[in-house]
């Protein structure tokens, strides 16, 4: 059985980093990752990098999954291929994309200089969902937030 890409899952969480991301972003949600069909997630974490963890290890509230079936099993396939190269190839969080994003909702004009400040196999959260998936039309992967796959996922819970 070929590992494809099933969901889409968005977290909102409750501690201080997570609130400053769901203000900041102006979405109910601070963390997205995906589901794979043989039981894993697969993620960006500031403490892990590029990991895996069991969906059983999800957290049981402030969990929304989005299944893809609109989605054919060939880009299913090929998404779940990209996560687990970043996995395989030890990437690491991209802590400068974290903060370039900041700077970029602050000052928008400069999102064309998004490309420049992104490292080099690392990643965030909505970072590596955006690069692997394309999910968002036209949207730069070091300019993409939680918030903005939701909305695309019409899971939003405000605006």
């Amino acid at each position: 059985m070929a590992i494809e890409v099933t969901a889409i899952f968005f977290e909102h969480g409750d501690g201080w980093s997570s609130r400053l991301i769901q203000m900041w972003t102006r979405s109910y949600w601070n963390h997205v990752g995906a589901i794979l069909n043989d039981g894993y997630t697969i993620e960006a974490a500031p403490s892990q990098g590029i990991y895996r963890r069991l969906v059983s290890e999800l957290p049981k509230e402030g969990i929304e999954v989005v299944y893809l079936p609109r989605y054919t099993r060939i880009e299913r396939e090929s998404w779940a291929d990209c996560f687990l190269s970043h996995l395989h190839s030890h990437a690491e969080y991209d802590w400068l994309g974290v903060a370039w994003v900041w700077v970029t909702l602050i000052f928008p004009p400069l999102r064309f200089l998004n490309t420049i400040f992104g490292s080099k196999n690392a990643y965030f959260c909505a970072e590596c969902v955006q690069r692997c998936t394309g999910i968002v039309p036209g949207q730069a992967p070091e300019a993409t937030t939680p918030g903005d796959i939701a909305r695309l996922l019409e899971v939003e819970k405000y605006a």
